[in-house]
């Protein structure tokens, strides 16, 4: 684990270090996708395995997978986008593929985070992603890490969206009067779909030191409120598109059984479906067969995984 690498990833592109909460905000661009993460922290990059210790990893469901920062990690900031009335942040600690891995690296201390908002509007956008507006709020906490592989809920407090009400009440307030004073075009561009979020600003204080190596890790990362479920027939019924993992572009789970994907217009195969014993498993016109032996759905994401590890994410 030696060296490292800047990057954009498929969750969050910002350009900022978010400041403190003025008249005029910082502007910042965020992926188009899923609004998700970012971290203008670098990242250790495997030349064997490129990505192998990038962000996406802090989401992929895996505990054996990482993202780990070179060298250091105190002062490290990230931003998460955070579901309105979670009260807990939902996390693997260090690098958990093994007790090893978990010992040898640095794992995360003390954090302390800052409740953001977010603005924009469906066409303001750039060719790296969709340019929001960020008010820092300053609704303050520092949390303490356990110095565990297993996993573990933060809580941020029961009463922290209520106590968060007023500030958001005043950077509504605050975009209100923004918007009074910008340009006509501008003004009536927000006035067509406001696209508004709440970001999670988190920075890292202090670490547990690894034994080894002087890389920051961190396995997994979410939040207690978030929905996720083992879904029936209902569930996987439907149609979806592939975010990743797939060759096709689309797949139609039909409610008698058959299934059929798609490349673009195109077929691109077709077969049955069924739920055996907890399994997922595809059995292709073509001869080939898939078994999913984890699968669970969040939201309008389902997420599928192969026997053998292998990850295809899909959405509604």
């Amino acid at each position: 684990m030696k060296k490292r690498v800047f990057i954009v990833f498929h969750a969050v592109f910002l350009l900022l270090a978010a400041g403190f909460l003025s008249a005029e905000p910082e502007a910042v661009i965020l992926d188009r996708h899923d609004f998700h993460f970012y971290s203008p922290a670098p990242f250790l990059e495997d030349a064997k395995i490129p990505g192998r210790y990038a962000p996406e990893n802090l989401f992929d469901r895996r505990p054996d997978s990482s993202w780990a920062i070179g060298d250091g990690g105190p002062g490290t900031v990230i931003y998460v986008s955070i579901p309105v009335g979670a009260e807990a942040i939902r996390l693997i600690n260090g690098y958990a593929a093994n007790d090893d891995l978990f010992s040898r690296n640095n794992r995360v201390g003390t954090i302390k985070t800052e409740l953001c908002t977010a603005y924009s509007f469906p066409d303001r956008v750039s060719e790296l992603g969709q340019v929001f507006d960020v008010d820092p709020l300053g609704n303050e906490k520092v949390l303490v890490l356990q110095d565990t592989i297993r996993p573990q809920s933060v809580s941020l407090g029961a009463d922290y969206w209520k106590k968060a009400a007023g500030l958001i009440e005043q950077s509504e307030a605050d975009f209100k009067t923004r918007l009074s004073r910008m340009d006509e075009t501008e003004r009536e561009l927000f006035k067509k779909g406001l696209i508004f979020l709440y970001l999670l600003r988190i920075e890292i204080m202090d670490v547990y030191r690894g034994t080894r190596w002087n890389d920051t890790c961190l396995s997994e990362l979410g939040f207690v409120e978030e929905t996720r479920f083992i879904p029936d027939e209902r569930g996987i019924t439907g149609f979806w598109e592939t975010r990743r993992g797939a060759d096709y572009e689309e797949i139609d789970f039909q409610d008698d059984g058959y299934v059929f994907s798609y490349s673009g217009t195109r077929p691109f195969g077709s077969g049955r479906w069924s739920l055996e014993r907890g399994f997922l498993k595809v059995e292709w016109d073509h001869g080939e067969e898939e078994i999913f032996s984890f699968f669970y759905r969040e939201g309008s994401t389902l997420t599928l995984m192969r026997t053998g590890g292998a990850v295809v994410q899909l959405r509604q």
